[in-house]
């Protein structure tokens, strides 16, 4: 880094009084209200997956965003489908948390306590809040191996807006063009059959 670069950081840099997420004194975080302005999107990102004080701190962001900024949302790099459970129970759906966590947080993501601990935090603020807040997948289902996710969620729906079309295609010709999916979900890349040498 240049020399200016340094100094733009001393100029710049806030300190965090904490990384927990429990912490509700936020004052170490005021700095970010001017940041993000009237921004409706805030893009919090780490340098790879599964680091534990990376988690944290999105976390305490996340809180803050929703408690200060009025953010309503979260999206995160996990399976769209995927994503669609976990925003049922966070909105006080049914559900077993454990399971949950290994089959809704995609990349094995949901193995990190800290990605409980957010969930269970977004529950309790959806239970306790009329402005509730929605937890997104936003990319590939099954850690970018298997279309089985995205088959199933649309099958789920079509049950709930045309019962009898749903069960035709369950029934059907596009049901038996899936078989080669894997049942098992495990977040672990793969190759279909008849992709293989």
């Amino acid at each position: 880094m240049t020399e200016e670069h340094v100094q733009w950081l001393r100029d710049n840099a806030h300190r965090l009084r904490t990384l927990d997420p429990e912490d509700d004194d936020f004052s170490d975080l005021e700095p970010l209200r001017a940041v993000v302005g009237d921004a409706r999107v805030v893009a919090i990102g780490e340098s790879t997956h599964r680091i534990h004080e990376f988690y944290r701190v999105r976390h305490r962001l996340t809180r803050f965003l929703v408690a200060e900024l009025g953010f309503t949302a979260m999206v995160m790099e996990s399976g769209f489908p995927e994503g669609l459970a976990v925003d049922d129970w966070i909105a006080g759906g049914p559900g077993d948390l454990d399971e949950l966590l290994r089959q809704g947080i995609t990349y094995h993501m949901g193995k990190c306590a800290e990605m409980r601990g957010q969930l269970e935090w977004m529950r309790r603020h959806n239970a306790a809040h009329d402005r509730r807040v929605h937890f997104y997948g936003m990319d590939l289902p099954d850690s970018a191996a298997s279309a089985r996710p995205s088959v199933i969620a649309a099958l789920d729906y079509l049950d709930t807006v045309d019962p009898a079309y749903a069960k035709a295609v369950r029934h059907g010709r596009l049901r038996e063009l899936m078989d080669y999916l894997p049942a098992d979900c495990t977040g672990l890349a793969w190759a279909a059959r008849f992709c293989r040498p």
